[in-house]
């Protein structure tokens, strides 16, 4: 409170925008990342719980794979040539409120 009331004494807004990860949205955002930059990301060096959830969201992707749009390892993504126009629709497979059903409208959606 008192670094609040200094900020409005100073004219300052005593306001904060962002949000702070926690650990398993740092480790989704970093797959997401490299699908976007990359086209490719891979899970073979991490924990048995973060694989755990790499696979469910691969399941998400099997009509992509179907497609053409990625192609699918045991421990790895990597997006098609023709998969790169979709770029947003494969990383949503990946998102924890979208795997999970909590979101149903995004900003980011895909038309």
């Amino acid at each position: 409170m008192e670094s609040y009331r200094a900020a409005v004494d100073r004219g300052e807004l005593p306001i904060i925008k962002g949000h702070l990860l926690d650990r398993e949205e740092m480790y989704i955002r970093k797959h997401i990342l490299r699908l976007i930059c990359r086209h490719r990301t891979s899970w073979a060096d991490s924990s048995f719980d973060e694989s755990q959830y790499m696979h469910r969201c691969l399941e998400k992707l099997v009509g992509a794979e179907a497609d053409g749009l990625v192609l699918i390892g045991d421990e790895e993504v990597e997006i098609t040539m023709r998969g790169r126009l979709f770029v947003r629709n494969i990383c949503a497979a990946f998102d924890r409120d979208y795997v999970s059903g909590i979101a149903e409208r995004k900003f980011s959606m895909a038309v």
